[in-house]
């Protein structure tokens, strides 16, 4: 891939890396949660695609692997993306990792500098899982050699997973008629010295709940579209800092408000069988079916409705308090929490989660509230009278 520009929103943080700290690149449809100097795992919302993935290096005339996550030395975290520095004698590899805002998949960018030839090994274990509680058949995994990427199936072939490169070459040794091992899937990347004077090395990751053609052209949009993709990442989150700003003799608080209003905004999640609203939180899933708190929570995200009106986010206000509209039940009653696989199980009638809690009700009265005195927009309140009502009268 043709190297570009890579541009900065304006927030940044850098430091050596720590062994042990979360990080998480995010966006709303698709994001990679992880730990530093450690592996990472990759979601395309409600999907688990990979976890372990690691990267590992290899010299010229020099027999043993280098494992990437002992030489990872620097981070670079940027609201529209996240970048790892691999560090040797010999080399230098810039990792950057973005998730574009609308697309159901991750991008990665290898920006390579060596003064030998080196093969990249690429190493991952397939895990293709929907958020608790829905299940799947056993998942498949199969290798394209003419586009370079791996399908992770199910036998009903409705749920998709794809990680591959162009430049890749599996080097995977399956068990055949033997008991199955958990072993990771490895591809290699050649690349040579001059490779990263004009080139980035992708690895792309696309997910799909609708089958493998809709996967595969996510995948292909993604390789095709990586520099307008994160461009647009770039643009979108300057627009975040177009609302509200605090200024104050104290540059650290001013910084701090801007990236707060960052970390709400990568709660925005849409998810394809439900629409878009406020995720919870974030981490690693870790053998589970849940990364963290990433489901839909009522008073969650009400209180941080709130937040968001207060520094001017009318449209995130508007989108959080129509979903949970979306699913009141008829009594009135604002869910508790709402899981990413809702649209798959009878969620809200064989499942007590939903309801385990009222409080998202009197505060869904409020957040209407506090919206229409803040914004002054009357049609909007208009619009969910019938609901703000429904809700009142569950509260009274």
């Amino acid at each position: 891939m043709k190297k570009f520009t890579l541009k900065k929103s304006g927030l940044e943080l850098e430091r050596r890396t720590q062994l042990g700290s979360f990080f998480d690149v995010v966006g709303h449809r698709s994001a990679v949660f992880g730990y530093e100097n450690r592996s990472l795992e990759a979601w395309v919302y409600p999907l688990k695609i990979v976890d372990d993935f690691n990267l590992a290096f290899q010299l010229q005339g020099y027999p043993l692997d280098i494992h990437g996550p002992d030489i990872t030395v620097a981070i670079n975290a940027r609201p529209e993306a996240t970048t790892f520095t691999y560090s040797h004698a010999a080399f230098t590899v810039r990792q950057t990792i973005f998730a574009p805002i609308d697309e159901p998949g991750i991008i990665m960018l290898l920006d390579v500098e060596s003064v030998l030839p080196m093969t990249i090994t690429g190493s991952f274990r397939p895990k293709l899982r929907l958020m608790w509680p829905a299940g799947l058949m056993t998942a498949y995994l199969g290798w394209d050699e003419s586009a370079h990427f791996y399908t992770i199936g199910e036998e009903t072939n409705r749920f998709v997973g794809m990680i591959g490169s162009p430049v890749a070459r599996d080097v995977s040794v399956m068990p055949y008629q033997e008991e199955p091992r958990d072993v990771p899937v490895r591809f290699v990347i050649d690349a040579a010295p001059d490779t990263g004077k004009s080139k980035f090395i992708p690895i792309v990751i696309a997910g799909s709940v609708e089958g493998r053609v809709k996967a595969r052209a996510t995948y292909d949009k993604l390789l095709a579209s990586a520099q307008a993709l994160y461009e647009n990442n770039v643009n979108y989150y300057s627009r975040v800092q177009e609302t509200a700003t605090v200024e104050t003799p104290d540059e650290r608080l001013n910084t701090a408000f801007a990236w707060a209003k960052v970390g709400v905004d990568k709660g925005i999640a849409t998810n394809p069988l439900l629409g878009t609203g406020l995720l919870a939180g974030f981490r690693t899933s870790g053998e589970s079916e849940r990364p963290g708190f990433a489901w839909f929570f009522g008073r969650d995200a009400l209180w941080t409705a709130l937040a968001i009106t207060s520094y001017g986010d009318y449209a995130a206000t508007r989108t959080t308090l129509d979903f949970l509209k979306k699913f009141q039940r008829d009594d009135g009653k604002i869910p508790h929490e709402i899981s990413q696989s809702a649209g798959l199980i009878p969620w809200f009638k064989d499942y007590g989660y939903p309801w385990a809690s009222a409080d998202a009700t009197p505060l869904y009265i409020i957040a209407h509230g506090d919206y229409w005195r803040t914004s002054g927009d009357l049609e909007f309140i208009k619009k969910n009278w019938d609901s703000i009502v429904k809700a009142y009268r569950f509260t009274a």
